[in-house]
């Protein structure tokens, strides 16, 4: 994990200081704002209730972040975001959002294979989750990743890949 001022000083892309910005001025309970409701496309909203050795449920995926475009064509046979994503990489990257589920911004870098919806992906990324803390006193978290490096691999036509939904 980075420290979260990285992304204050610009070490991280427009749209996360500008995330991280909305959500150090709203650090009471409020309902997604205006300000936040712009990004909606480019986010992943996820529970603030992630189990000891998974990650979190994906209750919303952007249409333009990276897992949004991988599962645009899943057609009408939708299966649940969170298990498109291999187990071995959710259970890798779930501290974070543990972190960020008691209440503290995290800015981490991730970097590592990962089988989603039929691709074999390597892949870099920088991560901003803000724990978002709703009127009703729900917590959900928002999760915005900045791609670094993806180099996809599909699995020969003859093998199976290891992983798909």
């Amino acid at each position: 994990m980075m420290p979260i001022r990285y992304v204050e000083s610009g070490s991280a892309d427009e749209r996360a200081k500008r995330l991280l910005s909305v959500w150090l001025k709203r650090r009471t309970p409020a309902a997604l704002t205006d300000e936040l409701m712009e990004h909606v496309p480019q986010l992943l909203l996820l529970s603030a209730d992630p189990p000891a050795d998974d990650s979190p449920e994906i209750l919303f995926v952007g249409k333009n972040t990276f897992l949004g475009t991988l599962l645009q064509h899943q057609g009408e046979d939708v299966i649940p975001p969170k298990y498109c994503i291999d187990p071995a990489f959710r259970k890798q990257v779930k501290s974070g959002y543990r972190i960020a589920a008691q209440g503290e911004p995290v800015f981490e870098i991730i970097a590592s294979p990962i089988a989603v919806n039929r691709h074999q992906i390597y892949m870099v990324y920088e991560r901003l989750i803000l724990p978002w803390k709703l009127s009703s006193g729900l917590t959900q978290l928002v999760s915005y990743v900045i791609p670094r490096e993806i180099q996809m691999h599909s699995p020969p036509s003859s093998q199976e890949p290891k992983f798909s939904c």
